[in-house]
């Protein structure tokens, strides 16, 4: 915005000025012309009036006259004064920026996920008896065993619009988003190999079974028996945006200070997933519910473990920035105040698929293998949280209008559900279609809410860092 008021400025200067001069050098010059005969003289020395003839300063102007630099509206998308800013060709600029538009490239960490138990297994030693993936017998080696698994690179993105309406405090939007879906575990066997969920089973209501649980396991795949697939996924989604009113409180040629002051939503999106297929071989048959599967049937379980952690706060931070020749660098320290919403989604079910001459069309029933009735549904928590944020940007000048940057990400999250912290493998077997036993007085009851594993929401921390690549636009 052209600071018009300074060009009037210096256009009256020069009308007073030229109005006033010539009344000066008049009156200072009146002298009496010597005889007309007489040859002019001239002093030796000719020197101008020094003194009040001829005063040194420049006009002076009135009250209705902004003095210079006093007034301005600034802006506070200018990077450290004036000395950040260039025109296209080369010349520095002098005024501030009224709209940025920025758009970045994240590359991001994050905290580690975990489960909490093992979920496969296989034996060295194959035997239907005493060695089938239980993890209690001697010849099971665990597959994919409880703990901390790395994410890995998490990709995404970052838009930040910002405006600057004249004396009004400037307003800046950011969104971004990121997204991690990764495949834990996948294999499928013809029976040449043991593939097993491992379980502890028990009968809360009949202390003779499963008392303590009994270490046992849900088979995919066995020599001879049953052959299967299974695989393993999660998918981590993280997104938010925040609002900011934006107020300078104090710049140099060379660097410049602000205030942030707004509002920050933050979502965290987890996710397990376990999705299993077994097929009996020759006559051999599985229990899917109160009856037994017919050659050529196959059953599949899934079990979905999901979170939800939604932040709504209130948000503080300061801005500075430094320049030189087109470089600049600024530094941004946000935290942000307010309460977590954390939900916790179990659902799993069992679905069987008849032979591929049936016309009958597949059977589901609810409860998967680590899914069931007893912690199946939504469970909600709040906590109050905090979520701080640190972010650097190293930027050059291209031209007035345009700037690229470098630049990386320090965030935290002070309290999370995770999904893999959700899981257990302690069953009452009546709550599995696949795991319950008819033939040993445990028949499948799926309007049973007895005994682990409950559903509980385990909260923790999350936190990530990266780098981010972007381009900004501004006038």
């Amino acid at each position: 915005m052209a600071r018009w008021w300074k060009r009037w400025e210096m256009i009256a200067a020069g009308l007073l000025g030229m109005w006033s001069w010539p009344a000066e050098v008049k009156a200072q010059s009146a002298f009496t012309p010597p005889p007309p005969t007489s040859a002019p003289t001239f002093a030796a020395d000719p020197k101008a009036p020094q003194g009040p003839d001829f005063p040194n300063v420049g006009p002076s102007f009135g009250p209705n006259f902004p003095n210079p630099g006093q007034g301005d509206p600034n802006s506070p998308f200018s990077r450290g004064g004036d000395s950040g800013l260039w025109e296209d060709d080369g010349s520095r600029a002098t005024e501030p920026y009224w709209f940025i538009l920025r758009g970045e490239y994240l590359n991001w960490r994050m905290s580690n996920a975990k489960l909490a138990t093992p979920l496969i297994t296989t034996s060295l030693a194959p035997n239907l008896t005493n060695n089938f993936g239980a993890l209690n017998q001697t010849a099971t080696q665990i597959v994919l065993d409880s703990g901390n698994f790395n994410i890995g690179e998490v990709l995404g993105g970052r838009v930040t619009m910002g405006v600057a309406l004249g004396y009004l405090p400037a307003i800046e939007g950011t969104g971004f988003w990121l997204n991690r879906n990764q495949r834990l575990f996948s294999a499928n066997s013809d029976g040449g190999m043991v593939l097993a969920r491992p379980l502890f089973l028990s009968n809360f209501d009949d202390p003779t079974f499963g008392n303590p649980p009994l270490p046992s396991a849900y088979i995919i795949s066995f020599p001879g028996s049953v052959n299967g697939g299974i695989q393993v996924q999660s998918n981590l989604n993280l997104w938010g945006f925040e609002v900011n009113g934006v107020a300078n409180l104090g710049k140099s040629d060379v660097a410049s200070l602000d205030f942030l002051l707004g509002y920050r939503y933050v979502e965290l999106r987890e996710g397990v997933s376990i999705n299993d297929l077994v097929a009996p071989q020759g006559t051999n048959f599985l229990f899917f519910g109160a009856k037994q599967t017919l050659p050529g049937e196959f059953v599949t379980t899934i079990d979905n473990f999901g979170t939800r952690n939604q932040f709504n706060g209130g948000q503080v931070g300061f801005r500075g920035s430094l320049s030189y020749w087109r470089f600049n660098v600024m530094v941004d320290t946000k935290i942000a105040l307010g309460m977590m919403r954390e939900e916790l989604n179990i659902n799993g079910s069992s679905t069987l698929y008849h032979t591929t001459l049936s016309t009958r069309p597949p059977e589901t029933l609810p409860g998967g293998v680590l899914a069931v009735a007893s912690n199946s549904g939504l469970t909600v928590k709040n906590e109050f949280a905090i979520v701080p944020e640190l972010g650097v940007q190293l930027g050059f000048q291209i031209t007035r209008n345009w700037r690229a940057f470098v630049g990386g990400n320090l965030f935290y999250i002070s309290s999370v559900a995770r999904a893999g912290d959700s899981i257990s493998n302690n069953l009452d077997s009546r709550l599995g279609p696949t795991l319950s036993r008819p033939d040993l007085g445990q028949p499948f009851d799926p309007t049973l809410r007895t005994g682990p594993p409950n559903a509980q929401v385990r909260s923790t921390d999350f936190w990530g860092y990266g780098f981010s690549l972007g381009l900004e636009f501004a006038f």
